[in-house]
C-alpha cells in the first residue's frame, strides 16, 4: 500500500511539473544583432534545455550577457539602448564572426519565472573610442 501511495505522490510531482510551458519572445529592438533563444523539454521532470544564440557583434572581442527582470530603455548612443537591468550575466569572447551560442538547463525549481536578456559587444578602437553593440531584447518565461 506503502508503494502505491508513493507512485501515486511521484506521478502527480511529475504531472505538475510538466504542466510548464517555456517560451521566449523578443520586447524591444537592437541595434544591429539579433538574439534568439528556443527551449526543449529535457527528460520527464518538467526541466527545460535552452539554447540561445546571438549573431551580429564585432568580431572577436569583449560579450555581455545580461538576465534581468526590469525593462529600460538606457540610450547607449548610435540608436543602441540597453533594454535590460542586470541581475545576473556574465562576459565572454565573440567568435570570429561576431557570434556567440549558450546552451543549459531551466531546471523545474526556477519555475515559474520570467527573464529578460540582452547581449551586447564592445569594440575598442585604435583611435581610442568604443563601439558599442546591443541586441534586440527577448523575455524568457516558464509558467
Amino acid at each position: 500500500m506503502l508503494h502505491r501511495i508513493a507512485l501515486c505522490a511521484l506521478s502527480l510531482t511529475a504531472a505538475v511539473a510538466a504542466q510548464f510551458t517555456c517560451s521566449a519572445s523578443t520586447f524591444a529592438t537592437g541595434c544591429g544583432p539579433v538574439m534568439s533563444m528556443s527551449f526543449s523539454p529535457q527528460g520527464n521532470g518538467g526541466s527545460q534545455s535552452f539554447d540561445i544564440t546571438c549573431v551580429g557583434l564585432q568580431p572577436n572581442v569583449i560579450g555581455v550577457m545580461a538576465w534581468g527582470v526590469q525593462p529600460l530603455g538606457i540610450d547607449l548612443g548610435g540608436g543602441c539602448q540597453l533594454h535590460v537591468d542586470y541581475l545576473w550575466g556574465h562576459t565572454f569572447q565573440t567568435g570570429p564572426t561576431g557570434d556567440f551560442a549558450w546552451s543549459r538547463s531551466w531546471p523545474t525549481g526556477a519555475m515559474p519565472n520570467t527573464y529578460l536578456i540582452q547581449f551586447g559587444s564592445v569594440e575598442f578602437r585604435p583611435d581610442g573610442s568604443l563601439g558599442l553593440r546591443a541586441s534586440n531584447a527577448v523575455r524568457a518565461q516558464c509558467l
